[in-house]
């Protein structure tokens, strides 16, 4: 077998083809997607700081009303912090099931998208083996290429079929 300088050439071009498109097509979009939705989350916690600043501050004015001796204004007290509480507690927990939620649907569509682009890799790379095998076998001497040869590695095998269509 001879080495051939521009077939080196040609592949070395051909995989700096392919790591330019991924990286536009694949990695840039996906990043896109993983940092809006960390976006959303993080606007999402500071919605829920926001939140939490009012709920102190509603503790902070019910605190002035403690300060009144009535028994009245104990019990508004009460009520204010519960709720306060109760609401903060409750808009912490919606906050967090958002950002979990925005981020396992961003890992299962990485995830998607990663098994796609596999299942892609993996087709391509075997159209490849049949047509490095078809031009290998295209260089047997053409006696060699018989019918009977192809037969002796079982029935089906229909890399004959392919050779023969073969340029």
């Amino acid at each position: 077998m001879r080495f051939d300088w521009s077939t080196l050439v040609l592949q070395t071009v051909n995989v700096l083809v392919l790591l330019w498109l991924l990286r536009r097509f694949l990695f840039r979009p996906v990043t896109d997607i993983i940092t809006a939705r960390k976006n959303a989350a993080e606007q999402m916690l500071a919605q829920a700081a926001a939140a939490r600043q009012d709920a102190e501050a509603k503790a902070e004015a019910t605190a002035h009303l403690k300060k009144q001796p009535a028994a009245e204004s104990d019990d508004i007290l009460a009520v204010a912090h519960a709720a306060a509480e109760a609401e903060r507690v409750r808009l912490l927990a919606l906050a967090k099931e958002q950002a979990a939620a925005a981020g396992d649907a961003a890992h299962a569509a990485l995830e998607r998208e990663r098994e796609q682009i596999r299942r892609e890799v993996e087709h391509q790379s075997r159209d490849l083996a049949v047509t490095i095998a078809l031009r290998l076998l295209g260089r047997v001497r053409p006696r060699l290429r018989t019918r009977r040869c192809f037969n002796r590695w079982g029935p089906g095998w229909s890399i004959w079929h392919r050779m023969s269509s073969a340029p």
